[in-house]
């Protein structure tokens, strides 16, 4: 580990289409996330897209970080 704590979110699909992710570049602006998108063509309800890592101090400023990050980004 190179923090004490890290985070992660799922990406997952909302709708039933092409995918078109949208924000990116607005949730890497947070310091210490990351964003890994799978590069899939068509998105589903449910559906993994990619995932949301925020490392941090303490859980919960890794959390908000990871959750806000999630905010941005639509697929």
């Amino acid at each position: 580990m190179i923090a004490p704590v890290a985070v992660m979110i799922n990406i997952l699909g909302d709708r039933v289409g092409e995918s078109q992710v949208k924000k990116l570049s607005k949730a890497l602006q947070i310091k210490n996330v990351t964003v890994h998108i799978y590069g899939k063509q068509q998105t589903k309800i449910k559906r993994k897209m990619g995932h949301i890592t925020a490392i941090e101090f303490t859980l919960k400023k890794a959390f908000t970080k990871a959750s806000m990050a999630r905010i941005f980004i639509t697929i």
